[in-house]
């Protein structure tokens, strides 16, 4: 078993259901994976029941859980709520500079969903429409940490008004052709925290094209690192690029490029707040996620630390040629724009006329909660057909009633 995954057996206490239910509760609230034995032992029929793989069913729909053991009578589970240790490459015969298709990964409509060290590099396509991006947030209550982005249209973007409450903790970005960026409607109360950029920066601005309107508020980017200025700031150079709407903060920033940029725009008012612009190093708390979680649960680790950080470019890549220069940004783009139209079709459910993401009709209910429901009315029909069509619960008084008024009963 990993390391990573808490063992817990299952016959303990009464030996029932109570301590999977729990388990998979904590375990999508805190991104902990775990792998119990003995399910039900306790019980005359032990394992898994139909019950209980509607909710292991619905919790890891919801929380984007890799699940093992899930199915009628098995007595052991393994449940691992998050998504780690996954690289793009290029496959043998291939453009070393072509790792995937287009997009790389997306928390769409995701709640708790922890990703941890994933390195995605490289798309052959970044066409507008949504194309080319490598982590793209647009669920809420999402963590991403020590990953690594190069090469990308936009490394990260955080885009949709769901997006909400995320965390990316201690992460890279090389080489981006458009910033890392809040992308369009209103993203509130993001945090980015220890992000190293080199050749990339982070907007957080109104963005007027294609209905993208103010990108976000209440966001906080905490102690970025400056390792090189993107290469078609000409006049300006900064790493950050904020004019949220309402309130925004950039707290600290360090490294060789630590410059920020806080135009002010329509409806941005005040100017966000910068605080220890190139001071980053003796910014207290050096990282905002981490002091949280340790106030809150009393611990610094994030999930899966025993297996160290993905590390940062330490000069060329396996299968990327040191002679050929890096994939360039579009020179003649305003700041987060796109420079020319696109010929493709762009992503399904997006525009293809330019680069912006237009909002998919969605069920207003998540499916997790649908599953729920449904596996709620099915168990409640099951314990109605066992009674005679009458519901357990009812009384002797509403039993006659009942058995009086059922259609069942008259025929």
């Amino acid at each position: 078993m990993s390391a990573r995954l808490i063992a817990i057996d299952g016959a303990s206490g009464e030996g029932g259901g109570q301590i999977l239910r729990t388990a998979l509760s904590l375990s999508a609230v805190t991104g902990q994976g775990f792998e119990m034995t003995r399910i039900r032992a306790g019980r005359v029929r032990s394992g898994l029941r139909p019950q209980h793989l509607a909710a292991i069913r619905a919790v890891g729909m919801a929380c984007g859980a890799k699940v093992n053991g899930a199915f009628d009578g098995s007595p052991d589970l393994r449940f691992e709520a998050s998504l780690r240790d996954v690289r793009s490459f290029a496959a043998d015969g291939n453009d070393p500079q072509v790792h995937l298709l287009s997009d790389g990964l997306r928390t769409d409509a995701s709640r708790f969903v922890t990703v941890a060290d994933v390195d995605l590099r490289y798309p052959e396509y970044q066409g507008e429409g949504g194309n080319g991006d490598l982590f793209v947030f647009s669920g809420s209550e999402c963590l991403v940490t020590r990953a690594t982005a190069v090469g990308g249209r936009h490394n990260y973007s955080f885009g949709l008004m769901q997006t909400t409450g995320n965390v990316l903790h201690d992460s890279s970005s090389t080489d981006a052709r458009l910033p890392s960026d809040f992308h369009m409607h209103l993203s509130a109360a993001n945090l980015i925290d220890g992000l190293r950029l080199d050749g990339d920066f982070v907007e957080a601005r109104r963005r007027a094209c294609c209905g993208h309107g103010h990108s976000t508020t209440q966001s906080v980017i905490w102690n970025a690192e400056g390792i090189d200025y993107p290469s078609d700031q000409i006049w300006d150079h900064y790493i950050v690029d904020s004019a949220q709407f309402g309130d925004g903060y950039v707290i600290g920033t360090r490294g060789a490029a630590p410059s920020v940029r806080t135009p002010g725009d329509e409806g941005t008012a005040p100017t966000d707040w910068v605080e220890g612009e190139g001071d980053g190093e003796a910014l207290e708390p050096v990282s905002l996620y981490e002091d949280q979680r340790a106030r809150r649960y009393g611990v610094v680790e994030t999930p899966g630390e025993d297996a160290g950080p993905v590390a940062p470019d330490a000069g060329p890549d396996p299968g990327r040629d040191a002679s050929v220069a890096p994939p360039g940004r579009d020179a003649g783009a305003e700041p987060g724009l796109d420079a020319a139209a696109d010929p493709g079709g762009g992503t399904s459910g997006y525009a293809a006329d330019c680069g912006c993401r237009l909002v998919a009709a969605r069920d207003p209910v998540p499916r997790g909660l649908l599953l729920v429901l449904v596996a709620s009315v099915a168990a409640r029909r099951r314990r109605a057909r066992r009674s005679g069509g009458r519901h357990p619960r009812f009384d002797a008084s509403e039993r006659s009633t009942s058995e009086t008024l059922s259609p069942r009963r008259r025929a």
